[in-house]
């Protein structure tokens, strides 16, 4: 893209309690832009609850380019430590 240019970014996402411990996000976005680079984006975020107010939470991400010579796809992963008070 570019100054002016006109596209759309969109995200559906799904939560899921498996148990007590246990949760998911999965999450799918994307951007489209008329004139440049766009992308889909799907992405994965498991959560495990330590206790009340703890929680890890991993999260794995694939973006599949589109219109963008310099790659084809690329991939993420973090970690991530809740604290909640």
């Amino acid at each position: 893209g570019g100054p002016g240019d006109t596209g759309n970014n969109w995200l559906t996402y799904f939560n899921y309690t498996f148990d007590a411990k246990w949760s998911s996000t999965f999450r799918i976005g994307g951007e489209n832009v008329k004139s440049g680079p766009s992308y889909t984006k799907y992405t994965l975020c498991p959560t495990y609850k330590i206790n009340d107010n703890f929680s890890v939470r991993a999260e794995f991400s694939s973006y599949d380019y589109k219109k963008y010579a310099a790659a084809g796809s690329a991939t993420n992963f973090g970690i991530q430590a809740i604290f909640k008070f």
